[in-house]
């Protein structure tokens, strides 16, 4: 099967069913069973019930955090001829090339996958980690954000899981904004500046999400008694948002107070943020057009804390002023 991702042509290869379904509910609504182009971007994997022996090379990354008792997910060890291995606990192994792109042929990334990583959205960081490095060296940078366009300007919400930029993408959506990503934008420098570009990726969905965003439940056609997750085709009725330059990025940050309200935020602070969760420290060859490309993005756009409140219904007013 083949993603068609604006200019780029990812083949996704597995002979595993399975692997493949997960696939199409992904990327639902972007896959095509030819190439309108040759491959750019191969990505292999396979399912068995256990992971192979670990790489003996040197360990390049950990994210690994004793101090606050978070077990790692992710270990990257060296490999040989311009390679890494990501050791996905409990979900995969995969490696990944990272020399620059030849015109003859794609670059390509393999390796397997386990049962486990079906669960909590494994299978998606597998994918979604694994194509990065690949996506870089091609001129797109991954950023964890939720992203959506109106009028032609991108509006950006970046956090962590569970800082509350689904809630607030979501309400953005309910106002007439047009998805770009709900987790996982690509960003790409253009000619005037940066620009959002769409990204099918799943949106999880909390209850509390729908407390705030009743008219939620009128978008999706289930019962909504728990937290769901769902691929983010399903919300947009086949109406991806085209790409658009990047205007304003927004901190969400959930609080206790009832009233939402915005705070600017210093290029500084927002640079060190944007790095945070953009930046693989292992993929060290692209460090400068991917600091370059946040530096362009913390210099063009309207920076902003959002501090969330109850009052969510105002949020576009915020946005659009």
């Amino acid at each position: 099967m083949y993603l068609q991702l604006h200019d780029l042509t990812i083949e996704l290869s597995s002979p595993d069913a399975l692997v493949r379904a997960h696939w199409a509910t992904m990327f639902a609504g972007w896959l095509r069973e030819t190439a309108v182009a040759p491959a750019a971007i191969r990505l292999e994997l396979r399912q068995q019930n256990a992971l192979p022996p670990l790489p003996t090379t040197p360990c390049l990354f950990t994210d690994d955090q004793p101090a606050t008792a978070v077990p790692a997910i992710l270990t990257v060890y060296d490999g040989a001829d311009d390679t890494v291995h990501l050791h996905f606990h409990d979900a995969g192994l995969v490696t990944v090339p990272l020399r620059s792109p030849a015109p003859d042929r794609p670059l390509a990334a393999h390796g397997v996958v386990i049962p486990d990583s079906w669960e909590n959205g494994r299978f998606e960081d597998v994918t979604f980690t694994s194509l990065a490095p690949l996506l870089r060296r091609h001129g797109y940078f991954l950023l964890h954000a939720f992203a959506a366009a109106l009028d032609g300007r991108a509006v950006l919400l970046v956090g962590a899981s569970g800082s509350g930029k689904t809630t607030s993408g979501l309400r953005l959506l309910l106002d007439g904004w047009e998805l770009l990503s709900n987790d996982v934008v690509l960003l790409q420098v253009r000619a005037d500046g940066v620009y959002a570009l769409a990204m099918p990726d799943m949106i999880s969905i909390r209850p509390y999400t729908f407390q705030l965003l009743p008219e939620l439940t009128r978008r999706l056609p289930f019962a909504l008694n728990q937290a769901i997750t769902v691929n983010a085709h399903s919300l947009t009725n086949g109406r991806w948002a085209t790409p658009a330059r990047v205007t304003a990025v927004y901190f969400p940050q959930i609080g206790a107070q009832s009233a939402s309200a915005t705070a600017p935020l210093s290029r500084a602070v927002c640079l060190a943020r944007l790095l945070e969760q953009s930046v693989d420290q292992w993929d060290t060859a692209v460090f400068s057009p991917h600091l370059a490309l946040l530096q362009t993005l913390s210099q063009q756009a309207a920076l902003y804390t959002l501090h969330l409140g109850r009052d969510l219904n105002r949020l576009s007013d915020w946005v659009t002023g």
